[in-house]
């Protein structure tokens, strides 16, 4: 008689991933100060780890909360203190900062039950004026997760010697036609402070300045001076950027910088004004597309479009007109370049609106090279550059199935 069937074997089980190797603790420096950063292998959650629970305390610090008042800012100034391990069993501590202008160290990240060390908080104030808040983070990362991170909050007062107010001037949707004006005030705390010179990086903009005027500031004598920016009749439509930098009379300060930008409009505009490439891997045919009209409804011509960029993306672009020509669709196609990087270019459009207004339609993307086994081909229907040199773009084939 034939044997009954047998069931199939059920599959093997995995061998468990040994687990991880414990991390050393990292030399320090011959100074005995080491500016410490969070174990990234340490994240792991222990076993019988419940998020949400209130986690026991580790870490004993002097105090919470440390003011330093009043400070320039001209000098870093430094916060002292210890930390001690309270727990009964051997700890691995690093401190975090919430802001890059505060440097922790520590003189020993590993502390045995009741051992304690010495850390310190550097603050540097440099650019920063006013009320500061800034938090230190003591974490244990080894054992991780098993005792709860303790914080102590700086603050200070920084009296900038010089400030600018504001930093940053922007000019949204200027008339290239007309030009446009703003201004920033400069304010210095040295007596006899004065303006030497303001000067920018384009010429689209350009800054004048006045006298200074002494006032009082919370009691304090203070001189500032007005600074009138100006965005030039004729400036080319599209985003304008440019950095002032602000010279003053007083040596302890170094020259400021002020950005402004402007978006400078005309008649005829493009939707989107930036045109991005939504292709991300190398060697792959791309398409996008930008809207052309005249902000009055009329009808008007695209007189040439030219591609500023680099020549390894096998740029081609087209204009087809809509409703008569009171609008246009601009295709721009191409290839990204074989390898990874930031590429960007600009299309000029010249057009015939206001007897010859010029777009510059900005573009950009961020090559990255793909994950192991994902596609890169083109994307069927994406149009991309027509091999006839000068012919406009067609649309990538759709590939034909096979038979198995």
């Amino acid at each position: 008689p034939n044997a009954p069937p047998t069931s199939p074997a059920a599959p093997a089980k995995a061998p468990a991933a040994p687990a991880p190797a414990p991390v050393k603790d990292a030399a320090q420096p011959a100074n005995g100060g080491a500016q410490t950063q969070p174990d990234a292998t340490a994240g792991a959650p222990k076993a019988g780890f419940v998020p949400g629970a209130k986690l026991p305390e580790a870490i004993k610090l002097e105090k919470n909360q440390h003011d330093w008042g009043v400070i320039s800012d001209q000098k870093p100034v430094d916060y002292d203190f210890t930390v001690t391990n309270i727990a009964e069993e051997t700890i691995k501590i690093s401190i975090g900062a919430s802001c890059g202008c505060t440097v922790p160290m520590v003189e020993k990240s590993v502390l045995a039950p009741g051992e304690t060390t010495k850390a310190q908080a550097r603050f540097n104030p440099k650019g920063r004026n006013g009320t500061q808040t800034k938090t230190l983070t003591i974490t244990v990362q080894e054992p991780a997760q098993k005792y709860t991170p303790q914080s102590v909050v700086l603050t200070s007062t920084v009296k900038a010697l010089t400030t600018i107010e504001p930093a940053k001037v922007h000019l949204p949707e200027v008339d290239h036609r007309n030009g446009a004006t703003s201004k920033f005030t400069v304010t210095g705390r040295m007596d006899g402070f004065a303006i030497l010179s303001v000067e920018s990086n384009n010429p689209s903009v350009v800054a004048k300045f006045g006298e200074p005027q002494a006032t009082e500031v919370d009691g304090e004598k203070v001189s500032k001076v007005e600074v009138d920016i100006e965005v030039v009749k004729g400036a080319d439509i599209g985003d304008v950027v440019a950095q002032l930098t602000v010279k003053t009379n007083d040596d302890r300060v170094e020259p400021m910088p002020v950005m402004v930008s402007a978006q400078i409009v005309g008649t005829a505009r493009a939707n989107p004004a930036n045109a991005f490439l939504r292709v991300f891997t190398p060697g792959t045919a791309f398409s996008t597309q930008v809207r052309i009209d005249s902000r009055n409804g009329t009808a008007f011509k695209v007189r040439s479009v030219e591609v500023d960029s680099r020549d390894d993306m096998s740029l081609a672009s087209d204009v087809v007109a809509g409703e008569g020509g009171k609008y246009h669709t601009l295709t721009l196609a191409g290839v990204t370049p074989a390898t990874a990087g930031y590429v960007q270019g600009t299309v000029i459009v010249e057009t015939d609106v206001d007897g010859g207004e010029t777009l510059r339609i900005p573009f950009s993307a961020s090559i990255r090279n793909p994950s192991p086994g994902r596609p890169t081909g083109p994307v069927p229907g994406t149009l991309v550059p027509n091999p006839t040199k000068g012919a406009p773009a067609v649309p990538a084939p759709v590939p034909t199935p096979t038979k198995p």
